[in-house]
């Protein structure tokens, strides 16, 4: 368990802050608080507002640092390993299976939005679920919080966006991070 789970988490986003987010025209920091905003603006509980905040984590270079030598696998896997022993397996599982929820929406919308960078790693994500992946996909009781993640993280990669900043999310993460800590 982590010594202090939440100055990791803080220092894991502050390091993605300037980091490019594929040609998508916002950073990843950013990428990662408008996403947050948009769950709590939806009225998303507290856990899938981090979970929105977190989904990304993986790429920090704090992360692939910490993981060392088991940092092999997509970015959504290596957060969910990270974050499990910091904010719990909620918010770990809805970090990993933001992908799928990606493979899930095109699989029942063909046409849902996609930019050209989030297009082109679908394909690489192993494009649409197949039906046996949507059943597997559907039977979680949480798939539904995943979708919506998902959403957001379509929808949080607008340039210039004004959202509410890293310190607005401390009670939220020091909640979970205190939590999962005892």
């Amino acid at each position: 368990m982590p010594a202090d789970g939440l100055s990791e988490i803080l220092a894991a986003l502050d390091a993605v802050r300037d980091l490019p987010y594929d040609d998508e025209p916002v950073d990843q920091l950013q990428h990662a608080l408008q996403c947050a905003a948009l769950a709590r603006d939806a009225g998303a509980d507290g856990e899938v507002v981090v979970a929105a905040l977190l989904h990304d984590v993986g790429r920090s270079p704090v992360v692939v640092s910490d993981l060392g030598s088991q940092a092999g696998g997509d970015h959504g896997d290596l957060a969910a390993r990270w974050l499990a022993p910091r904010v719990g397996e909620r918010i770990a599982w809805l970090a990993r299976q933001h992908v799928a929820a990606k493979r899930y929406l095109r699989a029942v919308d063909p046409d849902y939005p996609l930019t050209p960078a989030s297009l082109r790693s679908l394909q690489a994500q192993g494009g649409p679920l197949d039906d046996d992946e949507l059943a597997a996909f559907r039977a979680h009781p949480w798939w539904r919080e995943a979708v919506a993640l998902r959403r957001w993280d379509d929808a949080g990669k607008r340039a210039g966006l004004s959202v509410p900043g890293l310190d607005s999310y401390r009670p939220q993460l020091r909640e979970v991070t205190e939590w999962y800590q005892r």
